[in-house]
């Protein structure tokens, strides 16, 4: 009798006992029915744990790959600008000596000067467009004054030579 009430209370802590009149034979009965939806609860959940998983690392990819070609754009941008403020420091320092056109490795510069002359002077306009492998990257407009003066002394005379 101890024995089987022993045998009883385990097959009943597992799940149901059936006791075909043998008291010696335990036959324990798996109700599948009760633990199936906790196996299949916990494949749902883990399903949706990986597809979130998934999303974050492809968006974390793409956000990764857009701020890389991002700061090679940059990259090139910046020396562009200073490809641009060296020729426009040449340009400053003598405005009649400016090319039309400059090539430093992939890069690409074309200028354009355009000659306004006065009286007192000449307006010297220069337009700067630096090209990166056939695109446009940064364009400088720069000007320099050039006086007419003879000995130190500037000419600032209208067409009448009345002083001004």
């Amino acid at each position: 009798m101890a024995g089987r009430s022993l045998r009883e209370m385990v097959a009943r802590r597992q799940d149901q006992v059936d006791l075909d009149g043998d008291p010696n034979e335990v036959r324990i009965i798996r109700t599948s029915v009760q633990r199936e939806p906790r196996r299949s609860t916990f494949v749902v959940e883990a399903l949706l744990l990986f597809m979130c998983l998934m999303i974050v690392i492809a968006v974390s990819i793409s956000v990764i790959a857009f701020s890389a070609s991002m700061g090679a754009g940059a990259a090139h941008k910046e020396a562009g600008i200073v490809m641009a403020t060296n020729i426009a420091e040449q340009f400053a320092s003598d405005p009649t000596s400016l090319q039309e056109s400059y090539v430093q490795g992939d890069y690409a510069a074309d200028c354009a000067v355009e000659v306004s002359m006065d009286n007192a002077g000449t307006l010297y306009d220069a337009t700067i467009v630096i090209s990166w492998q056939d695109d446009e990257i940064y364009t400088l407009h720069t000007s320099q004054y050039v006086s007419h003066t003879h000995s130190g002394a500037s000419n600032l005379s209208d067409d009448d030579g009345q002083v001004m």
